[in-house]
C-alpha cells in the first residue's frame, strides 16, 4: 500500500506540472515574498491540503492493515513530502517562488 500511495503521488504530481506549470517558464530556484498578493491564502491551502493528505493517507493505511506507527509515519511524510514537491515547483517557476511564509 505505501508503494501504491508514492506512485499515486508522484503520478500526481507529474500530471500538474504538465497541468499547471508547463504553461509557464521556468526559471532558476528562487524565493518570493507572496503575503501581500496572496494574503497567505496559498499556504493556508498548501498546509491543509498536506493534512488531508496525511490523515487519508493513514486511514488508507490503516485499512491495509499497516501498523499504527507506520500509519503515522507514513501518512505524514504521504502530506508533507506531497506538498514539499510543490512548493519546489512554485520554486522554479517564474512565476511564482518558493516561500515558507509567516501566518502572523
Amino acid at each position: 500500500m505505501v508503494y501504491s500511495e508514492a506512485a499515486l503521488a508522484s503520478i500526481t504530481l507529474i500530471g500538474l506540472n504538465q497541468l499547471w506549470y508547463a504553461d509557464y517558464e521556468r526559471s532558476k530556484f528562487h524565493t518570493l515574498n507572496d503575503n501581500d498578493e496572496w494574503l497567505q491564502m496559498d499556504k493556508f491551502g498548501h498546509a491543509f491540503s498536506a493534512y488531508q493528505m496525511g490523515k487519508h493517507g493513514a486511514q488508507l493505511l490503516n485499512w491495509s492493515g499497516v501498523s499504527g506507527k507506520g500509519q503515522i509515519l507514513y501518512g505524514a511524510t504521504l502530506g508533507f513530502g506531497f506538498l514539499t514537491a510543490v512548493e519546489m515547483l512554485d520554486g522554479y517557476s517564474d512565476e511564482w517562488g518558493f516561500f515558507l511564509g509567516v501566518i502572523f
